[in-house]
């Protein structure tokens, strides 16, 4: 599956591969925003920047034979899930309105547990 998400925080475009049945890889490459106030600097100037995001994400879909006996949709891996969520923030460029504004190139790990549901009418 391919796609894009967007929202208050960012916007991505991410790709869903099937490893097995149940098992899944998630890349995604887009921005993230951030805004924050700073006292750092004597015009205290309320901050904001886009910077590049990379994500890498192994989920494993873990009640799949059971929605599917119950009769339950599980197209498009509707099922509850578990996954790492691995992202890295590369100091490529920054949008900011400070001209050499700059970030710190990190890496962050996330063990996460979520939902996904599918709505609607299958074609």
């Amino acid at each position: 599956m391919y796609g894009i998400q967007t929202g208050l925080l960012g916007a991505w475009v991410y790709n869903e591969t099937r490893l097995t049945n149940s098992t899944a890889l998630i890349t995604e490459i887009g921005f993230d925003f951030g805004v924050w106030k700073s006292t750092f600097y004597n015009d205290f100037n309320d901050f904001f920047l886009l910077t590049s995001v990379i994500i890498v994400e192994p989920r494993f879909y873990y009640n799949l034979n059971k929605r599917s006996k119950k009769s339950k949709r599980i197209d498009g891996n509707s099922s509850s899930f578990v996954a790492l969520n691995m992202s890295y923030h590369p100091d490529w460029f920054v949008i900011s309105k400070k001209d050499d504004f700059r970030i710190v190139s990190d890496i962050s790990i996330i063990p996460t547990w979520g939902i996904r549901r599918h709505m609607g009418k299958t074609l």
